[in-house]
């Protein structure tokens, strides 16, 4: 039993590095950009505000919007599937509903897990001057995820005790 503890904690240990790679990797291998090492303050802040598209905002933001909309369909599913909200301690019967959970759990995990990837991102997007716009994204990412676990607390009250109980 121990054993299969210890798998699953470096399977998501390996899935929050995944997740990290896939999110933050578009922006790593970007055209080169002709940009100078900063010489002054005023340059290193400079380069933090570059081009900003609507394309890095969504990809930076896309893994926890996917994962609130998974989660609050898998709260509709048990809604459904029960026909009421679940008591405290009851357990999920049929392997669907179980499955949701299991997807929604692991990459809850995943996406924390790759919240301690984030600081050594966002030091070396700051370090290098060619990566310092990026580093914009990494917030952004960042505070997707927090607002994502925030946004786990929305769920009706009765439903919430059974998750967490």
């Amino acid at each position: 039993s121990s054993r299969t503890l210890n798998v699953m904690e470096t399977g998501q240990i390996l899935l929050g590095f995944a997740t990290a790679a896939v999110v933050f990797g578009p922006y790593f291998v970007g055209r080169p950009r002709d940009v100078w090492p900063s010489v002054c303050w005023r340059e290193f802040f400079r380069g933090l505000t570059g081009p900003m598209t609507r394309r890095g905002l969504i990809r930076a933001m896309a893994l926890p919007v996917g994962w609130m909309a998974l989660y609050y369909g898998f709260v509709l599913h048990v809604r459904i599937h029960l026909g009421r909200w679940p008591e405290f301690g009851e357990g999920l019967h049929g392997w669907l509903v179980a499955g949701h959970y299991e997807v929604v759990r692991f990459l809850l995990v995943a996406q924390i897990a790759s919240l301690y990837f984030l600081p050594v991102v966002l030091g070396a997007c700051l370090l290098r001057a060619r990566w310092r716009p990026t580093s914009v994204y990494v917030l952004v990412y960042g505070a997707s995820v927090g607002l994502a676990w925030g946004a786990l607390y929305l769920a009706p009250h009765a439903f919430l005790n059974r998750l967490f109980d």
